[in-house]
This record gives C-alpha cells, structure tokens and sequence, in this order.
C-alpha cells in the first residue's frame, strides 16, 4: 500500500471512514494526532509491518476519539474510545484506525468484523 486517502467501509457496505489518510512512515506513525486542537477531517489509518503489539497513547491528544485494532485480514480484534492521557493496554495488529468520537457506534462495527479498504472511491 502507498500513503494516501482510503475510503473505508464494512464488509457489508456501511460507511466507516469516508476518508482515511493511510500512515506508513514511522515519524508520521509517531506523530499521529499528537499537538491537534481537534480531528482532522479524515480518520488516521496506521499500517503496521509486521504485524506486532502496539500500544495506543493519548499524550497530548486533546479530544477523544474511537480506536479500531485490525489483524492482517482487517478483521477488527479490538475497540475502545480513548480520552487524552489515556493508554490503551496492547493488542497485536497489522492496521490501527482512528476515528472520531462516535463513529464505531454510528456504523454499528463489533469485535470479528472484517473492513474493506478502497482508494479507487476516495472524496
């Protein structure tokens, strides 16, 4: 995958992120949210490789937001909000992705399952 927007939905359709920036560099991976006053306009999408344990923390982060642990199939393995200062415990994945308040629960997304990434569709 190269860095740039995705659209991201469920398997079934249901719109996720209508866009996500897809993160591969590690300053970029680093920086994340970190030092913003609020959310972008588009959901974050870390890809991680390999697949490893990754720890999400809200250091400097100022808004909360939903957090999506994906495997390397895209199933979702983990969900939780976070508020700033928060840590998530780790949980091994292959993509992270940050997404606004809310926005899990909008799309009705649970544990097992699987999103679908596409650049061809992006806003």
């Amino acid at each position: 995958m190269v860095a740039g927007f995705l659209k991201v939905t469920t398997a079934a359709g249901v719109p996720v992120a209508a866009r996500a920036r897809l993160l591969v560099g590690t300053l970029d991976q680093a920086l994340g949210l970190m030092f913003r006053l609020r959310m972008p306009a588009h959901a974050l999408l870390f890809l991680l490789v390999p697949a490893r344990e990754v720890t999400i923390h809200m250091w400097f982060v100022f808004f909360p937001i939903d957090v999506l642990w994906l495997d390397e199939q895209k199933r979702v393995v983990r969900t939780m909000t976070l508020r700033p200062w928060q840590v998530a415990p780790q949980v091994r994945a292959q993509y992270v992705l940050e997404l606004p308040i809310g926005a899990i629960r909008q799309a009705g997304i649970v544990k097992g399952e699987t999103l679908v990434f596409d650049s061809g569709t992006v806003a």
